[in-house]
């Protein structure tokens, strides 16, 4: 049976330390979003380390990803967003990057489905923003 107060995630970070910091990070937030909303939330993360596996693996029901903009190869989150929406359309994309260029860049495009967040000492409570206004939804 499928949990109607549970949140899909998919994490795309190529380094392994700030993949696992988020992937915990986020699992905390499921006790922080029953306490704030006054039900009970699930997360569910599935994780990847490489975009291929993102754009293979990704689930059609995922309601957020978290991806890092600069990845392997030079392959950069930019260059995946047409893949990850289509195979999960209604996912809300959450582009983070250490450079502050890129968000001016993702200012430019008319698509409320994808935020971008700077790597700073706030982001983790920026991803918990984004993560809160899916979960009033649900």
């Amino acid at each position: 049976m499928k949990n109607k107060n549970q949140i899909k995630v998919a994490i795309l970070e190529d380094s392994e330390y700030f993949n696992k910091l988020m992937q915990k990070r986020i699992l905390n937030y499921s006790e922080m979003l029953t306490y704030d909303l006054h039900k009970e939330f699930k997360i569910k993360i599935n994780s990847y380390l490489t975009a291929q596996d993102c754009v293979h693996k990704i689930e059609a029901d995922t309601h957020l990803v978290f991806a890092d903009f600069f990845l392997e190869d030079k392959i950069t989150a930019w260059d995946l967003l047409k893949d990850i929406q289509e195979k999960c359309p209604k996912c809300k994309i959450v582009i983070m990057s250490q450079n502050k260029n890129i968000g001016h860049l993702l200012n430019l495009v008319d698509d409320h489905t994808v935020t971008f967040i700077y790597k700073d000492d706030d982001a983790f409570v920026k991803g918990y923003r984004v993560l809160y206004d899916i979960a009033r939804r649900i």
